[in-house]
């Protein structure tokens, strides 16, 4: 037997890992609002590719006005947990 070789390129793991890492020591350390950041970094990418994935792929050419339903959100949930990062209420006042 040959060893099989594949001509797929190599792919990069250091990079998710990294953010994975980066994300569970802002969620221990309680700052949620890197959550946000990551979401509206993730619409502006959607945005530059055309696409955006919610269960499925989501075209900006075949389907814009979903498209735009979502990228819209992503950016809504980002600018919320940019504002709200602690409780991620909407609620005024004191909560009990």
């Amino acid at each position: 037997m040959t060893a099989e070789t594949s001509t797929r390129p190599a792919v990069r793991t250091w990079p998710t890992i990294a953010v994975l890492v980066g994300l569970w020591v802002a969620t221990l350390l309680g700052h949620l609002w890197v959550f946000g950041v990551l979401l509206i970094i993730g619409a502006a990418w959607d945005i530059r590719a055309g696409e955006s994935h919610v269960l499925q792929r989501i075209s900006r050419r075949q389907t814009p006005r979903v498209f735009w339903a979502v990228v819209l959100s992503w950016i809504a949930f980002g600018l919320l947990w940019l504002l709200y990062p602690t409780t991620g209420s909407l609620a005024v006042g004191p909560v009990s």
